[in-house]
């Protein structure tokens, strides 16, 4: 039979000193054997800095080993590589725990620092599970980053108030390259994005170059974005599909206030977008398209959906550009929408 799994595990509610060490409080590498398992549960971790202790961050998981994370905390931290990162492949669970007040800036003599202040994965998967993000700060690509990631599932997560001072993605930032994105996918339900805000694109979602996002009965609410799409910003998505959602008072400098989703002109890749039963209110652009704007795709449909008090100096309620087959059905577009 298969050989058992190996695990490690940590229990209770305790606090781990800050050490000098490349990742500050754990790291594992599963390069030998790849089936480890580690678990972290019921622990704090807090004021950890890069300035006092020379960490880069505070968990570290390589090379194909499995890490979980439960009801555990982590606050008032500092330090530029993310809280946890986990790189080349395997799957990071982390459930029921606190992300709050944490920083992630970028250092001068360090590659691909200040991405991602709480978490930073590299292939693999990812599953969030009732978690609460708040008040951290990155200096760009999300208080969550992954890259190349195979499957990212989020269930009834909470990101507030969360900042990329220099850069997209002020709480969730999902991207892939061109030849891994096909095999990449995002799913979120019944979450929170509120009152995020990045100095570029995709102020509470922001996706790049993956297979298919599903988004189902979440909100996105006071989030802002200087450039394009302050709720979800999506580039060269094959399919995004938005079930039971609602954008409310969210806004963009440019182009899309609450939903943006635009296709490569270069890429293959034939993008769609659907929407349904999902509401759209008292978003503003200063640009076009408040509540959603769609450009460059293959289809837009959108169905038994309401556009209300959108404010945008085009097309308020919902624009469609180089769109091939733009399909609105049983759907409600308010005369409170504003040009």
């Amino acid at each position: 039979g298969a050989a058992p799994r190996q695990q490690a595990a940590v229990d209770e509610r305790v606090g781990l000193i800050p050490c000098l060490a490349e990742a500050g409080g754990l790291k594992v590498n599963g390069w030998a054997d790849p089936t480890i398992k580690v678990t972290l549960e019921r622990l704090r971790f807090r004021d950890w800095t890069h300035a006092t202790s020379g960490a880069r961050r505070i968990i570290y998981v390589q090379s194909g080993a499995t890490l979980e994370i439960k009801d555990c905390i982590f606050e008032n931290n500092d330090v530029p590589m993310s809280l946890v990162q986990h790189a080349g492949g395997g799957p990071l669970i982390v459930s029921s725990s606190i992300f709050r007040s944490n920083a992630c800036a970028e250092v001068s003599d360090l590659a691909n620092s200040g991405k991602g202040s709480s978490i930073r994965v590299t292939d693999g998967s990812l599953a969030l599970r009732d978690n609460i993000f708040e008040e951290n700060t990155q200096h760009k690509l999300g208080t969550v980053y992954t890259w190349n990631t195979r499957n990212i599932s989020v269930d009834n997560c909470t990101f507030s108030s969360n900042a990329a001072t220099d850069g997209r993605g002020g709480a969730l930032d999902v991207e892939a390259d061109s030849d891994t994105g096909p095999a990449c996918s995002l799913h979120v339900r019944d979450s929170h994005f509120r009152a995020n805000t990045a100095t570029d694109d995709g102020a509470g979602l922001y996706a790049l170059r993956l297979k298919r996002v599903s988004i189902e009965g979440s909100f996105f609410e006071g989030n802002a974005a200087e450039e394009d799409g302050g709720g979800f910003f999506a580039g060269t998505v094959e399919a995004v599909d938005v079930e039971g959602c609602t954008f409310e008072g969210n806004g963009a400098l440019d182009k899309g206030g609450g939903l943006y989703l635009q296709g490569e002109a270069a890429s293959d890749v034939d993008c769609a977008l659907h929407v349904r039963d999902s509401l759209f209110r008292d978003n503003t652009a200063a640009d076009e398209g408040a509540g959603l704007y769609a450009f460059r795709l293959m289809s837009a449909s959108v169905e038994s959906s309401s556009f209300q008090g959108n404010t945008a100096e085009e097309a308020g309620g919902f624009f469609a550009g180089r769109v091939d087959a733009v399909d609105v059905e049983v759907s409600l577009i308010s005369r409170a929408n504003k040009k």
